[in-house]
């Protein structure tokens, strides 16, 4: 007998997102300020996005602009380089 939860389903899919959605061009003015204000204290070379993790789910990276991205490679180069 194998036992499957009816809730967990449902709440999988209240979760995650339908697809992505692409609000300004990559990077948006949101980013832009953030990078000019992040670069008066360090480099900002390697910087493309700022991204809100509290909007991110799944697999969708959303950025501070609003556009939520397939997070195809799940941000792999972060792990390495921290």
């Amino acid at each position: 007998c194998v036992y499957i939860s009816k809730a967990a389903p449902q709440t999988q899919v209240d979760f995650d997102y339908d697809g992505p959605s692409m609000k300004t061009s990559v990077p948006g003015p949101r980013s832009h300020e953030l990078t000019k204000q992040l670069g008066e204290i360090q480099n900002v070379g390697a910087i493309n996005f700022f991204c809100n993790y509290e909007e991110s789910r799944g697999n969708y990276l959303v950025d501070v602009d609003g556009n939520r991205m397939l997070d195809v490679y799940t941000q792999i180069s972060s792990i390495p380089i921290g």
